[in-house]
């Protein structure tokens, strides 16, 4: 019983500094040009995400005790679809690093069934001090991730409609 509620207090702290996190991010995304988020509300999640204008391909940012990161993910519930975004987007890889202006994490991640894109930065995440230092960081390399990824997303997506890529289930259900 002891064990359950050192637990749960670690796993409420953990919340309330999340969403103290998310409170003063979304600030300053608001006073920022990146629009993502503007309709987001701060929550007690590791992520924060935003549409992207394509169905299941969100925006997300990740705060953790060790790391920050902004990314793209493919989280459709067809893998055949989530790896055929990836293959596009990576297909004009250069393109779009050159525009994002650093290197990618590109994560295929064949083994599961999502993929995503990342920009990692290590932190000391739970030191409010490095927060301010933190969320400059997020709402530079996300305005930064969507200009370089944004446009040619629309451009998988229409793809992916005209070709209609084999999600595993047949027409005849």
């Amino acid at each position: 019983e002891a064990q359950e509620k050192t637990t749960e207090v670690a796993l409420q702290k953990r919340h309330k500094v999340r969403l103290a996190f998310w409170e003063q991010a979304l600030e300053a995304l608001n006073e920022s040009p990146c629009s993502l988020f503007n309709n987001a509300n701060p929550n007690k999640n590791q992520w924060l995400s935003a549409g992207s204008g394509m169905r299941s391909c969100p925006f997300t940012l990740i705060f953790g005790t060790k790391e920050i990161r902004v990314q793209t993910e493919m989280t459709r519930s067809s893998t055949a679809e989530n790896k055929y975004i990836f293959d596009a987007l990576y297909q004009q890889k250069d393109k779009i690093e050159a525009a994002f202006g650093h290197e990618l994490e590109w994560l295929r991640l064949d083994s599961k069934k999502a993929s995503r894109i990342q920009y990692v930065h290590t932190v000391d995440g739970y030191d409010r001090a490095n927060w301010p230092e933190m969320i400059e960081w997020l709402v530079k390399h996300m305005i930064q991730l969507e200009k370089a990824v944004k446009k040619v997303l629309g451009q998988v997506n229409s793809d992916l409609k005209m070709n209609k890529v084999d999600s595993g289930v047949s027409d005849d259900h």
